[in-house]
């Protein structure tokens, strides 16, 4: 028999904290059901200067990278 999926997305106004409520759900599970799989990732700004310039995502297990950047790379580009 399959394993059952569920899937969980939240989201609202910046600073209500989502991130805190998705953290504190997962380390419960986590320390409650240690033999549970599960997965997913967050998004944390990035700041410089106090000011946002951009998001990376972190998943659950520890990993992360840049998401999105008002910082535009040049590398690799023609013109």
């Amino acid at each position: 028999m399959a394993a059952v999926s569920r899937c969980l997305l939240v989201n609202g106004a910046p600073g209500v904290g989502k991130t805190t409520l998705v953290m504190r759900v997962f380390e419960t599970l986590r320390d409650s059901h240690p033999h549970l799989n599960i997965r997913g990732f967050y998004t944390r700004e990035m700041k410089e200067s106090g000011e946002r310039v951009g998001f990376e995502v972190v998943t659950l297990d520890g990993r992360s990278g840049p998401l999105a950047s008002s910082k535009v790379s040049r590398s690799g580009s023609s013109g």
